[in-house]
């Protein structure tokens, strides 16, 4: 299980960071709407601390997605006048206020898929818009390592400490900006704040995927158990991301 922990997410990391490098950072933001961190710690909590712990995680994973596209909405309004430092700091302030109140609120699962693609809808509004290139970004060695590094600690974090976050805050901060945050710094300090503001306009539209998929999970596993929820939510968001991709980057809109 150590092993998994260690490399699982460091690879996917990296799968997508390539993504980034060889088709731009909107599309290396949208493929970050993918489980690729908060997946995987939902399915380490399974295995170690119980389907039920799981499930109630990931309804509060759901809700955690609204504070996860603020941290998206923030960045990228005060990237396009400030420095990745501020933007950063304030973002994350941001997050933890409004995780904070989320997780004080129990909802079903439908209405919480509710709430955050009206939310994700709104942002996307008010975002000023941005011309979609595909502008390579390039990536060091050093840069790829802190991304997989970072990922790696939050999930090792999180099931470390599960017994004592209980279902609510470990679900929660399942949805932490481990990779969103990396990757605007790292956009936003070697290219621009507009290219950092492009990448996490992505990331936002992934997030529709994201949120599919724990709602599908939380639904789904009363008929069909955990795994075979996790499974079939999996097969959901990759339909979901493949559309997004269709539509958005062949179409160029």
């Amino acid at each position: 299980m150590i092993i998994a922990k260690l490399t699982l997410v460091p690879i996917i990391i990296l799968g997508l960071s390539l993504a980034g490098k060889r088709w731009g950072g909107f599309v290396s933001g949208i493929l970050s709407g993918l489980p690729v961190i908060a997946g995987p710690i939902t399915l380490f909590l399974a295995l170690e601390q119980g389907q039920g712990f799981a499930t109630a995680s990931a309804n509060s994973t759901l809700l955690g997605i609204l504070a996860l596209s603020s941290f998206c909405f923030i960045y990228g309004l005060c990237a396009r006048k400030y420095g990745w430092l501020f933007s950063l700091t304030i973002s994350w302030i941001c997050y933890f206020i409004i995780a904070i109140l989320t997780s004080q609120l129990s909802l079903p699962p439908l209405l919480s898929m509710l709430l955050v693609t009206l939310l994700i809808a709104i942002f996307l509004k008010l975002t000023p818009t941005i011309t979609h290139n595909t502008i390579t970004l390039s990536i060091t060695k050093n840069e790829l390592i802190v991304r997989m590094l970072a990922a790696m600690l939050l999930v090792m974090t999180i099931t470390k400490f599960a017994n004592s976050l209980g279902p609510t805050y470990s679900g929660t901060f399942a949805a932490f900006p481990v990779a969103a945050s990396v990757l605007a710094v790292f956009t936003h300090a070697t290219h621009s704040g507009a290219q950092a503001a492009l990448l996490l306009r992505g990331v936002t539209i992934g997030l529709l995927s994201l949120s599919s998929f724990y709602c599908s999970l939380v639904l789904l596993t009363n008929t069909l158990g955990f795994y075979s929820a996790f499974l079939a939510s999996l097969l959901l968001v990759l339909c979901l991301q493949f559309s997004i991709y269709y539509f958005l980057i062949r179409r160029k809109m």
